[in-house]
């Protein structure tokens, strides 16, 4: 069974694959995407749900957790571009802190948002689900996420490359 860590990694390299592709070879992706550190649109209680949130999505192991990376202000920076985003962000943050989100063991908070996920068609599943796919796509973008965690090298190539060596994939 995969950890929710290994599951996450899995799903940004199979994301980032295009992006990577997208890449100029001068550009260092992770500079380019260097977390802003100067909040904009959450309020102070808001931004510590949000790092609190974020940090439950893509906690610290052995490599830096999304907090640690900044996605905090990233968040923030796209709610300041979306305000209509920025706000359903706000409502849920707003749930968040009404439920306890802050006082909770890891395993509560992680219970809480699965719960609201498992019912995507209500606000705070929506709310999860959003959270979740912004933390994540940020991440990746940070160095933290892009060139320390998935050890994104850029500006390489392959010499050849083989294609897939699965027997069961082979033409006859």
């Amino acid at each position: 069974m995969k950890t929710r860590r290994e599951a996450l990694l899995s799903i940004a390299a199979a994301a980032s694959i295009p992006a990577l592709r997208a890449q100029h070879h001068h550009m260092d992706a992770a500079s380019e995407a260097a977390a802003p550190q100067v909040r904009k649109f959450f309020n102070p209680d808001e931004f510590e749900t949000l790092n609190a949130l974020v940090q439950t999505i893509i906690p610290r192991t052995d490599t830096p957790g999304a907090a640690d990376a900044g996605v905090g202000y990233l968040i923030d920076e796209y709610a300041v571009d979306s305000p209509e985003t920025g706000e359903m962000l706000r409502h849920g943050l707003g749930w968040l802190r009404d439920s306890g989100f802050l006082k909770m063991s890891e395993e509560d908070r992680i219970k809480l948002l699965s719960d609201a996920a498992a019912q995507p068609e209500t606000s705070n599943g929506e709310f999860v689900s959003l959270a979740k796919a912004l933390t994540i796509d940020d991440y990746y973008r940070t160095k933290e996420g892009l060139i320390t965690e998935l050890g994104w090298h850029g500006n390489t190539y392959l010499a050849s490359f083989p294609g897939c060596t699965h027997p069961e994939h082979q033409r006859d």
